[in-house]
């Protein structure tokens, strides 16, 4: 595949899968967030996760729950004989590019009804 994702097309995908789980993110932080993530990969489909910081790592992570980004992990022999093992981030350019081009009307919550759906026992004191 030849498609590699712009950052503007991480944070459509964002926006639409993270919607789907219930949670409507403003804009600007999508893009924020899709600019950094893309920074990480730079023009390659991998990033060595031993390279992030810790916050960072838990973002690719939470990208991974709604499938945006993949996980390997290599393991080496150290001299001494203990195992060094590389984790690797791999962009799931196929998913980017599908769920950036889908509409996000479908997925959103109309907040000014969500105690509608209640049951008259959570009211009583």
């Amino acid at each position: 595949m030849n498609y590699f994702p712009t950052p503007e097309d991480l944070a459509k995908a964002m926006a639409y899968l993270f919607s789907k789980e219930g949670m409507m993110l403003r804009q600007d932080d999508l893009q924020d967030t899709a600019l950094q993530v893309m920074q990480f990969f730079g023009f390659e489909r991998e990033v060595v996760g031993n390279h992030l910081e810790p916050d960072e790592i838990s973002l690719m992570y939470q990208l991974e729950d709604v499938g945006l980004v993949g996980t390997r992990i290599e393991e080496h022999n150290l001299i001494d004989g203990k195992p060094w093992r590389v984790n690797y981030f791999i962009l799931n350019a196929k998913k980017i590019r599908e769920c950036s081009s889908k509409n996000l009307e479908g997925n959103s919550i109309d907040v000014s009804q969500v105690y509608d759906d209640l049951p008259k026992e959570v009211w009583a004191r």
